[in-house]
């Protein structure tokens, strides 16, 4: 165990400890032969296992083996000379000391060269590796002072050439100079670091989020690594993250919503049941008057409810895509003329008077069959909620802008603030009775504000509870349709 520990040791020594080693045994076995100055400057096969062990890293017991060969022949030389009587044992022994030296002069140079053909192979190696890399290398100064090499990938992310960055800080190239800090810090602890994500400036000044892989080597000050600009992956995540917040967002008011019309297709169906109820249990006894009274109920709640199916249709159609937008030019005054003759029986019943100003001819630009929903939206609401004998009045004008803006004014009910405010929003609670009782849902707000926004315009609402209400719309002029 201790000899392989040994062995390990002395395998893992670099080439400059190697050398001092031997060197060290050679002087000890010098000094313990009691060689003189004179004899270990003769001698120079003292040198040879210096040179196999610094040169051949493995060959450490080899010089070892030779430091004692020859120890033992120069101090028992004279010994095989006079037992055998070897003459010229000496000359030949030095012939062969100065051959050797010679050779291995010989084997060191040609391994000198041999080892700079094979550092050259490597560096070319390592340059091709490190140019055609695809993510971004670099070799700088520890300190930031200094670029040392950047590849072509690592130029591209920022922006640079080699000659307008080789030779500059690299401190400088780093957004936020705290996260340099950082890695240092890191890097110093644990001499690598992968995955850190920084920003870098490019040439423009411009910040792109990278994520980097660091190696420190302490002894000559270098910060060597590599960078990915993962700016695109990280916006692309932004965004997915937003989307998915937005549709937890919109799932959950959608819920909501529909808990709202759940609740709202009740009271129809309620009252609806209820009447035919009475009609079966009571039949034989109802008179013609009161039996007119119920068909008269029954035939609200059944309009009720179809207003509010029908709405539901056409929200759920612009919901799923399924609802196609077609602008083309539209005589807008004459649609609104017919929206107004459309809901006459219901306004002259509550004895309201309703007021048209559009008399010119106004042509917009929008889809026919969605700006006639937000018109009979709109005028049917302004009934509903306007007390008997009051007035409504509706009117059209060119703006500056090339757009058309319809107005739809009631002396109706009105609106508190907080009701104002919450009117176009999906899944917040907005109906409420007419000033005669009539059902709503707010469904059809919200069916107009989807419409509008189709069209390229805008609504919005001024209100005061108690006054009365003015709903605005605006849609795109004529002149749009030839642009």
């Amino acid at each position: 165990m201790i000899q392989t520990k040994i062995s390990s040791w002395l395998s893992n020594l670099n080439r400059t400890k190697r050398f001092f080693l031997n060197l060290s045994l050679i002087l000890f076995i010098a000094w313990f032969d009691q060689i003189t100055p004179a004899e270990f400057n003769m001698r120079l096969f003292y040198l040879i296992p210096i040179f196999l062990s610094v040169w051949y890293g493995k060959e450490i017991k080899t010089g070892i083996f030779f430091s004692i060969l020859a120890s033992l022949v120069s101090n028992y030389g004279d010994g095989f000379h006079d037992v055998y009587n070897l003459h010229g044992f000496y000359l030949i022994w030095e012939l062969l000391i100065e051959c050797s030296f010679y050779i291995l002069i010989v084997v060191i140079v040609h391994q000198i060269n041999k080892d700079k053909v094979a550092l050259k192979k490597s560096e070319s190696k390592f340059r091709s590796l490190f140019d055609n890399s695809e993510v971004g290398m670099f070799i700088t100064r520890m300190d930031g002072s200094e670029i040392l090499d950047f590849n072509e990938k690592c130029l591209k992310i920022l922006h640079y050439t080699l000659e307008e960055v080789k030779g500059k800080p690299s401190a400088n190239m780093w957004a936020d100079k705290s996260e340099r800090d950082e890695m240092v810090k890191m890097l110093k602890a644990d001499g690598h670091e992968t995955d850190f994500e920084c920003d870098m400036l490019n040439k423009q000044g411009e910040v792109r989020r990278c994520i980097a892989s660091l190696r420190l080597n302490p002894d000559k000050g270098i910060l060597e690594g590599s960078i990915q600009d993962i700016t695109e992956r990280k916006q692309a995540e932004l965004i997915i993250q937003q989307q998915n917040n937005q549709l937890l967002e919109l799932n959950a008011t959608k819920d909501k919503f529909f808990s709202i019309i759940a609740h709202d297709l009740k009271s129809p169906f309620q009252g609806f049941l209820g009447l035919t109820q009475e009609i079966i249990q009571n039949a034989s006894n109802i008179s013609v008057k009161e039996l007119t009274k119920i068909g008269s109920a029954m035939y609200h709640s059944a309009d009720n409810l179809f207003k509010l199916l029908h709405n539901l249709l056409e929200w759920a159609l612009m919901q799923s895509g399924s609802a196609s937008i077609v602008l083309k030019d539209i005589l807008l005054s004459d649609m609104i003329a017919e929206n107004v003759e459309t809901i006459k029986v219901r306004y002259e019943l509550k004895g309201i008077s309703l007021n048209n100003l559009v008399i010119d001819q106004i042509h917009a630009y929008a889809d026919e069959k969605m700006i006639n929903s937000v018109l009979l939206n709109l005028l049917s609401n302004a009934v509903k909620f306007t007390q008997r004998n009051g007035a409504i009045t509706v009117s059209a004008k060119e703006t500056v802008d090339q757009m058309i803006k319809i107005s739809v004014k009631d002396t109706g009910m009105g609106m508190p603030k907080s009701m104002v405010e919450k009117l176009f929003i999906l899944g917040e609670k907005t109906s409420r009775q007419g000033t005669d009782g009539e059902l709503s849902t707010g469904l059809g707000l919200l069916l107009c504000k989807e419409f509008i926004d189709k069209n390229g315009g805008k609504i919005w609402v001024e209100s005061e509870e108690g006054v009365g209400s003015i709903f605005y719309f605006t849609v795109l002029g004529s002149k749009y349709s030839s642009q």
